[in-house]
């Protein structure tokens, strides 16, 4: 998966989605967000869960490889949050979701997501 995107443009529509995150772990994956790429369609679908309700959101950007994967929704949000105002690079390189924007470089743990 990688994807160019504007960090005001990602910011407006994760920061309604961590609010259905649960705050207590019952089930560690429910901590997290699904990101899945489309590279035809050129979106992004966000989607997160709590059991009782789900939540998905489709963003228009740069998708330049397809692909699906599992990662943190509260350390996604927060490192999204702290960049500047630039456009992101976020990319899946192993077993880490790639994110890049100015000087900054993160990397966090993630599941790919097998269809």
């Amino acid at each position: 998966m990688k994807i160019k995107i504007m960090k005001d443009e990602l910011l407006k529509f994760i920061q309604p989605l961590i609010t259905v995150v649960p705050s207590k772990n019952v089930m560690p994956i429910l901590t997290n967000f699904l990101i899945d790429a489309k590279e035809d369609e050129s979106t992004v679908n966000i989607t997160t869960t709590d059991l009782a309700m789900s939540v998905s959101v489709e963003i228009s950007a740069n998708v330049i490889e397809s692909g699906t994967v599992a990662v943190s929704a509260k350390n996604f949000t927060e490192i999204i949050n702290s960049l500047p105002d630039k456009e992101i690079d976020i990319f899946t390189d192993n077993e880490f979701l790639r994110i890049e924007c100015y000087n900054s470089n993160f990397n966090l743990i993630s599941s790919d997501y097998l269809q």
